[in-house]
């Protein structure tokens, strides 16, 4: 595998880059399709741009339609044209397919649980099947398109991109992301923006000769102080949660503290959520409920491989023989990029000191690159913070707790720990000391 080393915007990020081609060419991969999920039919509308913000034509390429002005669970990540030109795929991170003009609907992944997003589509030379593509290098076959395998299971020091069929269809290669300086600046909300807003700073350790750890700051509206956000990639990270000495009572893999043999490979680690007996949620680790699971509940579900994503249980995400962790606290505060419907229930989002409503909170998401996003501050409330969450691209996020006392982020380099704001209230190595309630600690891979 020869990297080719280029300045380019790979999924929105400026690098110098090192784009790792991965051509697969065994065999292996499962083949599924059929699934019953979202396929909208072949109505047609020729022209040479689109009528709404979702699609657009140029050169010979025609306009066939597009999901338009529907409201999405997920957004659209790829999209690939038939043999004829007369139609295309459109495929959603979650795995969704959405067939336009004469591109028929071979199947999708839109009812199956993924580990990682899907990030690509293309289609077979035939226009007889496609191909889809997850984070993980996982790939997915439909109608026709043959399996040639994948970097399922593979430790991959950066995230898959893209996909590209080669001529004849007998192959395909997968890129990652490569290697890049820092992710595209966030965009402040109107009236928001103060000098360096949104803009990301590496923090932390480099992984693989690059950083995997950001920060930014982005304030709210309605004049809350600015909170800060932190992005970490899941392609060369793992994340473990942690038990409190306190709470859930029990022997666990991960308890109490950082152990010292563990703190030289820490990248980072974090709050949890509220205290069980007030989080109306469940934790699950080796093999065992602390406290039960519920359906629908927001949940942090760790794979066996370390990897994490968020999503309301029993509808984004369930148990299944490689899910290793489970914290769940109260329902979603971001679900389909939107904030919850009851956000402005304050009530509903825990109580707080003195029962203001606007105070320290914290959340945890992902973006579409499936990395991992944090945000804490001062001064926020529910629909504040799911706000703040929206801005750095979650789709699906959680709040996690609350209070001044509580929201603690530390990042490490060579074990050594650094607060990520001087007004968090615990010091920078609470971590390596018992600690009353359940944490999460990311380390290198």
């Amino acid at each position: 595998m020869r990297p080719l080393k280029a300045m380019r915007l790979i999924k929105g990020r400026l690098a110098l880059a090192t784009l790792c081609l991965v051509a697969v060419v065994t065999v292996g991969m499962r083949e599924t399709g059929g699934l019953p999920v979202r396929h909208l039919g072949s109505a047609r509308l020729v022209t040479s741009v689109s009528t709404d913000p979702s699609v657009f034509a140029f050169g010979s390429a025609t306009y066939q339609g597009s999901t338009g002005t529907a409201l999405l669970n997920y957004p659209i990540v790829g999209i690939a044209p038939t043999k004829s030109g007369n139609g295309y795929w459109e495929a959603a991170s979650d795995g969704g397919v959405f067939s336009f003009g004469d591109a028929k609907f071979y199947g999708s992944m839109g009812a199956v649980t993924l580990n990682r997003p899907v990030v690509g589509i293309a289609a077979t030379p035939t226009g007889n099947g496609y191909w889809m593509v997850a984070s993980d290098g996982s790939v997915f076959t439909f109608g026709g398109a043959q399996s040639f395998g994948s970097e399922a299971g593979v430790p991959l020091k950066h995230p898959i991109t893209a996909m590209a069929p080669v001529p004849g269809g007998t192959g395909y290669l997968l890129a990652t992301q490569g290697y890049y300086n820092s992710p595209a600046p966030l965009t402040p909300v109107a009236g928001t923006s103060f000098p360096g807003a949104g803009r990301w700073t590496p923090i932390g350790p480099t992984l693989g000769g690059s950083p995997v750890e950001f920060s930014t700051l982005l304030a709210p509206p309605g004049g809350a102080p600015a909170a800060s956000i932190v992005l970490i990639e899941q392609g060369q990270t793992h994340l473990a949660l942690y038990a409190g000495y306190d709470q859930p009572t029990g022997n666990w893999t991960y308890t109490t503290s950082i152990s010292p043999s563990l703190q030289p490979a820490l990248v980072a680690s974090f709050n949890s959520g509220f205290r069980l007996d007030a989080s109306q949620g469940g934790f699950y680790q080796d093999g065992i409920a602390a406290t039960p699971l519920l359906n629908g509940a927001a949940s942090l579900v760790i794979h066996s491989d370390g990897s994490a994503t968020v999503g309301q249980w029993g509808r984004d995400v369930s148990m299944t023989p490689n899910v290793s962790e489970v914290r769940q606290n109260l329902s979603l505060l971001v679900d389909g990029g939107r904030p919850a419907p009851n956000v402005a229930n304050i009530a509903a989002w825990g109580v707080t000191v003195g029962g203001v409503t606007n105070t320290w909170r914290s959340g945890l998401g992902l973006d579409q690159e499936g990395d991992l996003i944090y945000v804490a501050g001062p001064g926020l409330d529910p629909a504040e913070l799911a706000s703040l969450m929206i801005s750095a691209g979650v789709a699906e996020g959680m709040q996690l707790d609350i209070n001044p006392m509580f929201p603690l982020f530390t990042s490490y380099v060579g074990g050594v720990p650094t607060k990520l704001r001087p007004d968090m209230y615990y010091p920078a190595n609470h971590y390596f000391s018992a600690t009353e309630r359940d944490f999460f600690a990311v380390f290198g891979s």
